[in-house]
């Protein structure tokens, strides 16, 4: 049974949910309501919460890319967050994405899903301004650290064996 903890908007059609799955799963939704053709559609795209630290320590990289893209400069940013999920920032378009992306067989390049959600430039800035209540609502982030910083990643083989940093090869060893 999933709760939702709480709920924060961070845009007209943006909002950031806590859901608790229980049995310590816990992740962070981004909720995006879209009215199409007069139907109501949401869109969500959901981080644990490695992929949510992950997110919160890439914070001032991010503010820089988009800074130095409102001045006009060509940016091209991507950083992993872990299990084939990315932040990008590029100058085509004034958001930052983050986005599940997939590797098809016939491919070698990593595709993007529509598993996503673009946050506008204010509505990433307050998701980090919001960065301390959601701690104070998910007390677990306290205990949370990345698998690379956990002793199977202390050799090169234990990162290549990891679903989260290697996902598409970690089972071909």
């Amino acid at each position: 049974m999933t709760i939702t903890r709480t709920t924060y908007q961070l845009g007209t059609y943006v909002s950031v949910e806590v859901h608790d799955h229980g049995l310590d799963h816990i992740e962070i939704a981004l909720i995006q309501t879209i009215y199409e053709n007069d139907l109501l559609k949401k869109d969500d795209y959901t981080m644990t919460l490695q992929r949510y630290q992950q997110l919160v320590w890439q914070t001032e990289a991010i503010k820089e890319v988009v800074r130095k893209h409102k001045s006009g400069e060509d940016v091209q940013y991507s950083w992993h967050l872990g299990g084939n999920n990315f932040v990008q920032v590029n100058s085509g378009f004034p958001v930052v994405d983050l986005r599940k992306f997939w590797l098809p067989e016939w491919k070698d390049q990593l595709q993007p899903t529509r598993r996503g959600i673009p946050l506008k430039f204010d509505e990433f800035e307050t998701l980090v301004e919001l960065k301390a209540e959601i701690e104070q609502v998910i007390p677990e982030l306290d205990q949370t650290q990345p698998c690379w910083m956990g002793n199977d990643h202390m050799n090169q083989l234990g990162y290549l064996m990891c679903p989260e940093c290697n996902p598409n090869d970690y089972l071909n060893w």
